[in-house]
C-alpha cells in the first residue's frame, strides 16, 4: 500500500468464513501519528489534525479472501475557517476503493475481460467496476487521429478513403 510517515498498521483482523468454501474477511487498520501535521493540497502550508474521520476502502482481495482497509483520517482547519479531509496515500479522493483495487480491476478489463467477469473477480458489481474505470479515465483527453494514421487491416493502400477529419480515438476492450 505504500505507507509512509506518519501512517502506520496498528491492527490486522483476519475473520474465517462459515464454512470452508465460504470467503473470510481480512481487515487492515491504520492509524497515523499523534501530532503529525498534514497539508492541503493546494497548498504547502502544514497543519494539525482538527478532527478526523473514520472510513473504509475496498482492498485487493488477499488469496481469495476480501480485504478492507480502515483508518481514521484526519480533517485540518484552514484559515479560512473551513474544514478539509487529508488525502491519503492509498486511495483517491472520494473513493472507496484503494489505488491497488481500482488498477487490479482495471487491468482484468484492460486485458480482456468483461465488466461483469471482473466484478465477478473481485466480487463486486459491473456497474462499480464501470464507474472505477471512468473515474481512473476522465482525466485522460482522446488523442486526436486522422484517418490517414490509422491502420486498414485486410484493405490494399489503393482502396484506403482519403484523410477527411480528425476523430477522437478511446479503446477500452470488453
Amino acid at each position: 500500500m505504500g505507507l509512509v510517515d506518519p501512517w502506520y498498521i496498528t491492527k490486522v483482523e483476519f475473520t474465517k468464513g462459515e464454512s470452508k468454501l465460504s470467503m473470510g474477511k481480512l481487515d487492515i487498520y491504520i492509524d497515523f501519528k499523534i501530532g503529525s501535521k498534514f497539508k492541503e493540497v493546494s497548498s504547502p502550508v502544514l497543519y494539525g489534525a482538527y478532527d478526523t474521520v473514520e472510513r473504509r476502502w475496498r482492498h485487493a482481495n488477499f488469496f481469495q479472501h476480501e480485504c478492507y482497509v480502515h483508518a481514521f483520517v484526519p480533517r485540518i482547519k484552514l484559515p479560512d475557517g473551513s474544514v478539509k479531509q487529508v488525502q491519503v496515500p492509498w486511495a483517491m479522493k472520494g473513493s472507496s476503493f484503494t489505488l491497488l483495487f481500482e488498477a487490479m480491476s482495471m487491468l482484468l478489463v484492460q486485458e480482456g475481460m468483461s465488466l461483469s467477469g471482473a466484478g465477478r473477480t473481485v466480487k463486486e458489481d459491473s456497474r462499480v467496476i464501470g464507474r472505477i474505470i471512468n473515474i481512473d479515465s476522465s482525466n485522460i483527453s482522446p488523442t486526436p487521429y486522422t484517418t490517414s494514421t490509422i491502420p486498414y487491416i485486410g484493405t490494399p493502400s489503393s482502396q484506403k478513403p482519403e484523410p477527411t477529419s480528425s476523430i477522437p480515438l478511446v479503446c477500452i476492450s470488453q
